[in-house]
């Protein structure tokens, strides 16, 4: 019996590539760019359509096309083993639980302007400012962004801060009256 993953190294092709670019786009999307060398590039990947799919698996190597070999960041809790030896060099990690961070207010504004329901919030009871500030189709996370800002008085979400008043306005005009509008 063939394993899905005896088939996907049969497949596989491997090529050696620089990153050279990563960026994020809305959603939380991310682009990575690479570089390959034209001797690398699999005629199958040249003329595969845009929007076909991969499964990639990305090993960082060193100057001596050995596979490097980073340890987490401080504070991260690691399960498993880890074996290295002067021939093979693996690690098996059956667990890796990151240090929790707190959401900052920015951030906890943002995740709201991207929510379906608090869009929805916004559309029915801020409708003038709605239409004014509509950004599109398909752009109602900008719109609602468009719409926080303006009511807060910053130009940026990043300016709604503890303690400031562009926080006292988002809490007054969002926050608690949209905890009310989902009890209804």
């Amino acid at each position: 019996m063939t394993t899905q993953a005896a088939i996907a190294r049969e497949v596989a092709f491997h090529f050696q590539g620089k990153k050279d670019g990563l960026y994020q786009k809305k959603e939380n999307d991310w682009v990575v760019r690479f570089t390959i060398t034209s001797d690398d590039l699999n005629d199958s990947l040249k003329s595969a359509p845009l929007g076909t799919r991969y499964q990639i698996a990305l090993v960082e190597i060193d100057e001596n096309e050995e596979p490097l070999i980073r340890l987490p960041s401080k504070g991260t809790k690691i399960t498993g083993t880890a074996t290295i030896s002067p021939n093979i060099s693996s690690i098996i990690i059956t667990e890796i639980e990151k240090p929790k961070r707190k959401t900052t207010l920015p951030e906890f504004v943002g995740m709201y302007c991207n929510d379906e329901k608090f869009q929805k919030f916004l559309e029915e009871k801020f409708r003038t400012e709605w239409d004014e500030l509509y950004c599109g189709i398909g752009e109602k996370s900008d719109t609602a962004a468009n719409v926080v800002r303006y009511w807060c008085e910053v130009n940026s979400r990043s300016e709604i801060l503890p303690s400031t008043p562009a926080q006292k306005l988002w809490e007054e005009k969002f926050y608690n009256p949209y905890q009310e509008w989902l009890q209804r």
